[in-house]
């Protein structure tokens, strides 16, 4: 006597659970070497299913061998088909659902061979193909549970390593950001020192100009002098000047990646993690390459002071004629 003729919808449900193994298996082959996690262990525990409709030479002529597929459900083994399905056709492969998928149907299958030996141990001596099923599903079951629980712990671990690396990150980034900040103070306190002497030596020269201009009598020699000094005054003014600038450019850019830093995470979290590394990469070579100051201004040098000179050389010239 055939399945057809003693269940059509049980049938039925091993065909559809064969068609649903076929596909398990063009997965595993769909890459050479490669088999999806859970896979293997899925094809398996499906196939240990479908020997108890095939065994007895397909035909289940034994009564006893039809008293046990018939005491599989068929609203079960068409649904463990339909699951199997499912995980098939979705494109991003699902191990944890693979490997639970090959203990539920191991779990079943054992346990109603389990029941059915339970109720009379007097079987045959050619129902040893049913035992030893019942053997291996139950020890695949096991395995499966194990191995699932393994991953997951695995993947724990590993959210727990990624989260631990996500936080020194964060950690590390706020003492960039506050480092970036005190260098930013001292630059901008260095600016601001610098720029009053700059001030101090120019109001120095402003007075000494003066002062020799309106109660010292004018000579060549005295004229010689004041060249001297105010040359000399207006070089150190512009020396002063020009690091002045240099350390306030250093406490703007200081500042700017002090801010960057500190808004970083709050301006990537909506990118992809592939983005996101982008940006931090690019990101990181602006914080830790030599730094290139932008000017807004003139920055003083020393060649402007050029004209200056050929100025005073021409007074003390004219001086000399008088």
């Amino acid at each position: 006597m055939s399945l057809q003729q003693i269940s059509p919808q049980l049938l039925q449900a091993v065909q559809e659970l064969d068609a649903a193994r076929k596909g398990l298996t063009e997965v595993t082959l769909r890459e050479v070497g490669v088999n999806p996690p859970g896979a293997v262990r899925l094809g398996e525990a499906v196939s240990r299913l479908l020997k108890i409709f095939t065994i007895e030479g397909g035909d289940l002529a034994h009564a006893r061998a039809q008293e046990v597929a018939l005491s599989f459900d068929a609203g079960v083994v068409s649904s463990l088909a339909a699951n199997v399905t499912l995980l098939v056709a979705n494109p991003e492969w699902d191990p944890f659902r693979a490997f639970d998928l090959a203990y539920t149907t191991d779990r079943y299958t054992a346990d109603r061979l389990a029941e059915y030996f339970g109720r009379d141990a007097a079987n045959p001596p050619e129902f040893q193909k049913f035992e030893r099923i019942q053997v291996q599903a139950k020890n695949a079951a096991e395995d499966a549970r194990l191995e699932m629980q393994l991953r997951k712990s695995a993947a724990s671990v590993e959210e727990i390593a990624e989260s631990v690396k996500q936080a020194a990150g964060v950690v590390a980034e706020g003492k960039l950001s506050e480092a970036f900040k005190e260098y930013s103070e001292t630059e901008m306190s260095g600016a601001t020192r610098y720029r009053g002497l700059a001030l101090g030596v120019l109001g120095a020269v402003v007075a000494f100009s003066i002062y020799t201009a309106a109660f010292l009598p004018t000579s060549l020699g005295s004229s010689l002098a004041h060249l001297g000094i105010g040359l000399s005054s207006l070089t150190a003014f512009g020396y002063l000047a020009r690091e002045s600038a240099h350390h306030r450019k250093a406490a703007r850019w200081a500042s700017v990646m002090s801010v960057q830093l500190r808004t970083f995470d709050a301006y990537s979290a909506d990118l992809t993690t592939e983005k996101r590394e982008l940006l931090r990469e690019h990101f990181g070579r602006r914080v830790f390459a030599e730094p290139v100051y932008a000017l807004d201004g003139h920055e003083p040098k020393t060649s402007d002071l050029a004209p200056l000179m050929q100025a005073a050389i021409d007074l003390v010239k004219v001086a000399r004629a008088n």
